[in-house]
């Protein structure tokens, strides 16, 4: 906790797919479009989703999910 904010370090030699995944979200673009602009596989990132959602430090925009269902 840095000045009463959470910060987070993403490594990005080791989570470069998840670092460039993060940086893909807009709000607008879907799940899928947003996993094939960074060249990852959408199950490699599933863990790492799963728990950015359940922590609170993602959520799903209604209408912008499709393949991920």
């Amino acid at each position: 906790m840095i000045d009463g904010a959470l910060r987070f370090t993403i490594d990005q030699i080791t989570h470069g797919d998840w670092l460039r995944l993060l940086r893909a979200f807009d709000g607008v673009r879907p799940l899928d479009s947003a996993v094939a602009s960074v060249g990852c596989g959408l199950e490699d990132m599933r863990p790492l989703l799963d728990e950015s959602l359940e922590a609170g430090l993602l959520e799903v925009v209604p209408g912008a999910v499709t393949a991920a269902n």
